[in-house]
C-alpha cells in the first residue's frame, strides 16, 4: 500500500509517530540526517546511535546492527544512499539486515530519497522489493525532491504493509489531510514522462564528485572518502583543527568568515570532526570553493 505525503520529512514523521511509543528505541546509524533523532524525540522514543566510520566507508553492517538490538528496539532507520556521507549499503547486506530485523519484530524504515543517485554503475534497489515474508516489517519513505528537482513542491510517499499504511492515514488525516493536488499532478508527469534529464543530472553529479574528492584529498589536513551515492562528500577535517578551532562548527564559522565558503558542520549529523559539502552546486563554484579552501588551510 502507498500513501502520498507532504515531502519525505512528513513521511518519516508519520511513520515514526505511528510506530514509536514512549521508551521505544530507534536505531539510527551515524552520521545521520539531522531530522531522524529529532522526530524520535518528538514521539517520546529513544534514539540509539550506531556509529559508522570513514575507514570502512561509513557502511552499516549486519554485525553492527545486531550489536545494537535490544528488547526495546522498535525501528531501525536505514538511509542508503546516505545523507550526509553518500555511503551505500550493498543490496545483499541490506537484505540480511532486513531478515535480522524481522526475526526480532523490528521495523526497517528505509529512507530512499537518494535511491537513484548511484555512481560507477551502481544499480538502484528498493526495500519495497524484499521477499514477501519480510514485507510486514519493512516501510519505505521516498521523495520526488531530489530525482526530479521538486524540492519546493513538497511531495513524498510511504510504502508499507496495508495495516500500517491504514494507521498512518489516520495520523495524516489529522495533520495535513492530503498533499497539494497540483503537486500530485506534477509528480505524475515527472514519474511517467521522459527520464533522460534525471539520468543526465546523475551523470553530471558523478563528474563533480570525481573532481571534488581528489581535490579535497590534495589539501593539507583533509581526508575524503569517495561516496558511492547521493550528492555529498563528508571529509574528515580533524587534521585541520588546531588552536581555538576545535570543532567542525568552529571550522565552518571561520571558513565562512575568512574565505566566504559555506559548508555544513558535522556536529549536526551526529559525528564531529567532519563537514558536509554538496556537489549539487555548479562545477565552477566547486572549483572556486576548493581554491579558497586551499588558501585558507595553508594560512593556518
Amino acid at each position: 500500500e502507498v500513501i502520498a505525503t507532504v515531502g519525505g520529512k512528513h513521511s518519516i514523521f508519520n511513520i515514526l509517530m505511528t510506530l514509536v511509543n514512549p521508551a521505544d528505541e530507534v536505531i539510527i546509524p551515524a552520521p545521520y540526517w539531522v531530522t531522524f533523532p529529532q522526530v524520535v524525540h518528538l514521539c517520546g522514543g529513544r534514539p540509539v546511535t550506531l556509529r559508522t566510520v570513514s575507514e570502512e566507508g561509513f557502511k552499516v553492517t549486519l554485525d553492527s546492527v545486531s550489536r545494537h538490538l535490544t528488547k526495546r528496539t522498535r525501528v531501525l532507520i536505514l538511509n542508503s544512499p546516505c545523507n550526509p556521507t553518500g555511503a551505500v549499503i550493498p543490496k545483499a547486506e541490506f537484505l540480511r539486515i532486513c531478515e535480522l530485523a524481522a526475526q526480532h519484530d523490528v521495523y526497517v524504515l528505509s529512507d530512499e530519497c537518494y535511491q537513484r543517485f548511484l555512481y560507477d554503475g551502481g544499480a538502484p534497489y528498493t526495500a519495497a522489493a524484499v521477499p514477501e515474508e519480510l514485507r510486514h516489517r519493512v516501510v519505505v519513505s521516498g521523495s520526488l525532491s531530489k530525482t526530479y528537482a521538486m524540492t519546493g513542491w513538497r511531495l513524498g510517499y510511504t510504502i508499507g504493509p496495508a495495516e500500517l499504511i491504514g494507521q498512518i492515514a489516520k495520523v495524516q488525516g489529522h495533520e495535513t489531510s492530503n498533499p497539494c493536488s497540483i503537486a500530485q499532478a506534477a509528480a505524475i508527469e515527472a514519474l511517467t514522462g521522459p527520464q533522460e534529464s534525471a539520468q543526465k543530472m546523475i551523470q553530471e553529479y558523478q563528474r563533480r564528485r570525481d573532481f571534488l574528492v581528489p581535490a579535497l584529498n590534495g589539501l593539507p589536513g583533509i581526508r575524503c572518502f569517495k561516496p558511492e551515492g547521493a550528492f555529498y562528500v563528508y571529509p574528515d577535517i580533524r587534521g585541520c583543527l588546531k588552536g581555538e578551532m576545535r570543532t567542525s562548527d568552529d571550522f565552518a564559522a571561520r571558513l565562512l568568515r575568512e574565505a566566504h565558503v559555506a559548508l555544513t558542520p558535522g556536529s549536526g549529523f551526529g559525528v564531529d570532526g567532519f563537514v558536509r559539502i554538496s556537489y549539487a552546486a555548479a562545477y565552477s563554484a566547486l572549483e572556486e570553493a576548493v581554491r579558497r579552501l586551499g588558501e585558507f588551510l595553508r594560512k593556518l
